[in-house]
This record gives C-alpha cells, structure tokens and sequence, in this order.
C-alpha cells in the first residue's frame, strides 16, 4: 500500500482529520464525505462544496472566504477569557434577514486532564459577532482589531469581563495615527506621548558605549571581553547603545537597560 507523501495527499488528509498512514484508506475515508474516486477529484469536490457553501450562506468567494476564514482564526486566538484549560471561541456571521451563522470555530486551545486524574478540565467558550463586510474590513493597527472609517473615525475589537462573564464586541470611537481612543483629543495625546517616548529612545540609543561605561554599568572586565569575542567586537572601540542592542545578547541585556 502506497503512504501518503505528496502535498494533495497531505491536504485532503487534513480536511478530513484523517491519522491513517495510507492513501488507499485515505480514499476510502474521504469518499464518505466527498464525491470522487482519486485524491485529485475528492479535493476538487471538496472545493466545490466549500465554493456553494460561502455563495449561498456568505454571499462571498471560496478565495474570499478562505481568506477571511485565515482572519477569524487570527481574531479568535488574540482574545481569551481566561480558562487555564482553554476554550471554545466562535466568529458569528451577523445577517440582516436570517438568523446568524456560525463562519468559524477555534477549539486548538482546549486540553485534557491526564485520563488517571479524578479532575476533569473545565473549557470556556465565547463568540465575535460581526457582519461579512466588518471582519473583511478588520486590520489590526498596534494588536488591536481595526475598522478605519472617514474623519479618523474607527471602530474596534474590545474585550472585557473574565471567564463566564468575558465579552467581545465592537466599539465606536476614534484612531488618531496608530492610537484608538473615545475622542480625537484622547489619540492625539497617546500620539503625543508615543512621540517623546521614541525620540527619548532614539537619543539614549545614540550615546556611545565604551570599556569603560561597560564596567560603570556593573560588568566585569572578563564578562565584557567575553561579549566582545561573542560578537566579534573590539574592547578598545565604543559602539552606539542602539547597536549593542540589535545584537539580542542575553548576557548583556540587563547591562544595556541601565544605560
């Protein structure tokens, strides 16, 4: 019997959350839901199905769906309640003349107790609501989940509560640059402070760091040769605190904070 190796074989594999090793009960398995008699025309029907789905249910593409099917997952898993054990989190299609619809389901964060213990794990769930053209026109702007609207008017992603009593819905307000706020005047002071942050940032980044300073911030000579060899650096040389910081050195870290 031939195992599956080839990129299709692993695809329809995953649609049908198949753990076998072999494409012949691979088939047979995926015959159950799909029409056709190879990998090749099972994909095809499965395409085909998904296509009628989201035209008849979404009003939408199958490349569009897909697309924004990528974006709920991206959406559900930036929000959780707070289960230790994780939880169910649902997107919800919000329709103007039918009852709502369920477009997406993340269960990936919920997990078991071992089967010998005597707990048995308590899984959470919450649901995002929102119509087709919202979630397709979500971007996310500093991790917060976006709508841009004219006249620095937006709308956002906001959670609140914990556990039983955890929330997601959208908020009316304002973005100002990369700051979302309940009025332009509230963003354009985040605006504000972002700004000194970085130029404070930009200018303690710009002194210059020698043997000297290195050992005035608590290093020891040996440590400070020993990172210089690390990276190839001359002891006797200064180098700018931005620099040293690119190079992501454990050890140094906690030195260059207090520069």
């Amino acid at each position: 019997m031939k195992l599956i190796s080839t990129k299709a074989e692993h695809k329809l594999a995953a649609l049908i959350d198949f753990s076998g090793k072999y494409v012949e009960t691979l088939i047979q398995s995926a015959k159950k839901r799909f029409d056709g008699d190879t990998v090749a025309e099972l994909l095809r029907s499965h395409d085909e199905k998904e296509r009628t789905y989201a035209r008849n249910n979404f009003g939408i593409s199958l490349p569009k769906y897909r697309r924004l099917q990528t974006k709920a997952v991206a959406i559900l898993r930036s929000f959780s309640a707070g289960y230790s054990m994780g939880e169910s989190k649902t997107l919800i299609i919000r329709r103007n003349t039918q009852c709502d619809l369920t477009f997406y389901t993340d269960i990936s964060s919920c997990v078991e107790y071992a089967k010998s213990s005597k707990y048995r794990a308590m899984h959470g769930s919450f649901g995002v609501v929102l119509t087709v053209d919202q979630l397709d026109a979500l971007e996310r702007i500093e991790g917060v989940w976006t709508i841009r609207h004219k006249n620095n008017r937006a709308i956002y992603l906001q959670s609140s509560g914990r556990k039983q009593g955890f929330c997601v819905r959208p908020v009316h307000g304002y973005l100002v640059g990369t700051s979302h706020g309940k009025s332009i005047e509230e963003c354009e002071r985040l605006e504000v402070k972002k700004l000194e942050q970085r130029l404070a940032t930009e200018k303690n980044d710009a002194k210059f760091l020698g043997f000297k300073h290195a050992k005035l911030l608590g290093a020891c000579e040996a440590g400070i040769s020993a990172f210089c060899q690390r990276h190839n650096l001359n002891a006797d040389f200064g180098y700018r605190l931005g620099f040293l910081k690119t190079l992501k050195d454990n050890v140094a870290e906690k030195y260059l904070a207090r520069a």
